[in-house]
């Protein structure tokens, strides 16, 4: 066992070692010494990454081995090098994944995609808004919503924000499997921190009633307040003034009144 995992590092690290190198319109590799180790047979070629290169010819790619020798054979329209034993292909227009054995573990379905790290990817599938994209696994499982912005703020808790077509904004948080651990708010808010105000779409039909903000453009607003995990713990109002002395005003039904800094509504 030890003796093929070392012979496997070894393989992977002369590969790397080899560099690009055209002669007469054609590719191959040459070592540090610029001696031909791969005859320049293909179209083109990219460098060594997890021990196989991307090479082309007759206009498709596949990937080769230190040897020169076809892995995996030329057939896409385009490939991605190997991150995590995984490349990106393109056939048919579209993107997907292959393992190094050649077997296609993600099936196409995405514009454009970018390499695995961490066992996750992301990719755009056909449709989405510009910037947005969605991150998946390595078996192609869609772990988050669309978004334009994702950092990880604790362990397995994700920040999102996204973008409507009508360009609004919109928040909430993810685990690393991509569930939801809080409703999408038109407001940002920090995730272990209570008592933020978020704000949410009002239905045009009855302003008191809140409402999707991802499928709705309501002109009108309702704000609450949410605890350090994102739950909602208020009613919602349709205004809230700064809190002092422990109360703020706030309007509910068209009325104004007073909520406590414990949330709830004193004077109606």
């Amino acid at each position: 066992m030890c003796w093929s995992i070392c012979f496997l590092i070894s393989f992977q690290i002369s590969a790397q070692q080899l560099v690009p190198a055209q002669l007469a319109g054609k590719w191959g590799f040459v070592d540090d010494e610029k001696v031909w180790i791969i005859k320049p047979k293909f179209e083109s070629v990219r460098n060594f990454s997890e021990g196989f290169a991307a090479a082309s010819k007759k206009g498709k790619w596949g990937f080769i081995n230190s040897a020169g020798k076809w892995s995996i054979k030329p057939k896409y329209e385009q490939v991605g090098d190997f991150s995590e034993s995984l490349a990106a292909v393109k056939i048919n227009g579209e993107w997907g994944y292959l393992n190094p054995v050649g077997e296609i573990v993600v099936n196409p379905a995405f514009t454009k995609v970018f390499p695995f790290k961490n066992e996750e990817a992301q990719v755009v599938l056909p449709g989405m808004l510009p910037r947005q994209r969605i991150v998946i696994n390595t078996i192609g499982k869609q772990i988050s919503p669309p978004y334009i912005f994702r950092k990880e703020v604790e362990s397995d808790v994700y920040f999102i924000a996204s973008q409507k077509k009508s360009k609004d904004s919109v928040f909430c948080y993810i685990d690393n499997e991509g569930e939801f651990l809080t409703d999408w708010f038109l407001t940002s808010f920090q995730w272990g921190v209570a008592g933020q105000k978020v704000a949410v779409f009002a239905d045009n039909s009855n302003d008191q009633l809140p409402v999707d903000v991802l499928t709705n453009d309501s002109e009108k607003f309702l704000y609450g307040f949410v605890d350090d995990k994102g739950k909602v713990i208020s009613d919602w109002f349709e205004e809230v003034m700064p809190f002092k002395d422990g109360f703020a005003p706030a309007k509910k039904n068209h009325r104004y009144g007073f909520i406590h800094d414990n949330y709830e509504t004193t004077v109606k």
